[in-house]
């Protein structure tokens, strides 16, 4: 919404827009339910999102058969979830949706294993895959970074959040995680401390 009102309106302030584009189709665009739609609140868009996933199912399921499947598996409790634990996901845009090439679906099944959905159809699909270790704190990352309120974890919550830590030691954070940079700073911060205190 916020992209619609930084637009300049209309004579009856509402957006400027004729048309809109959605998968390579033209739609004239229909503003009379605009005032409505401003009210909207968390709960609102959540409910129009449900239905939006029951009437598009299909088109959704077609999507994600045609791309690879695989699990990432670890033998001990590794994984988290979250209370939105479906990550999609690209590695080099910022703008993308589901048909977008080189998007990656992904949620944790249990601890101990973990769904992916991706595109590349070089390697063979519906195969285990071993976690590398150094990859638990990028895929326990993207499972926070995910979350809307709550991380939920088998293992140590500090134990977990070190691991993130870590592996955000290594990377560009501002680059890999825009939004919770100075959070992971923090908690750099605060792991290092604590820790550097009862040793």
């Amino acid at each position: 919404m916020i992209f619609f009102q930084q637009l300049i309106p209309d004579e009856n302030e509402l957006p400027n827009i004729e048309y809109i584009k959605v998968q390579g189709e033209i739609t004239k665009f229909d503003s009379s339910e605009w005032e409505e739609y401003k009210e909207w609140n968390k709960n609102d868009h959540q409910k129009f999102f449900q239905s939006f996933i029951r009437t598009t199912a299909i088109n959704f399921a077609e999507i994600l058969i045609k791309k690879r499947w695989s699990i990432i598996f670890c033998e001990q409790p590794s994984f988290i979830t979250s209370d939105k634990p479906v990550i999609v996901q690209h590695p080099t845009r910022d703008k993308f949706g589901l048909t977008t090439k080189g998007v990656i679906v992904s949620f944790p099944l249990s601890p101990t294993r973990i769904m992916v959905m991706d595109d590349l159809d070089s390697k063979p699909d519906g195969l285990y895959y071993r976690l590398k270790k150094n990859n638990l704190g990028a895929i326990n990352l993207a499972t926070w970074r995910n979350s809307m309120k709550y991380m939920i974890s088998s293992r140590n919550i500090d134990n977990v959040l070190l691991e993130i830590v870590d592996y955000a030691d290594g990377q560009d954070l501002k680059e890999v995680c825009r939004p919770i940079h100075n959070i992971l700073k923090l908690l750099s911060y605060v792991f290092k401390n604590r820790y550097k205190k009862a040793s």
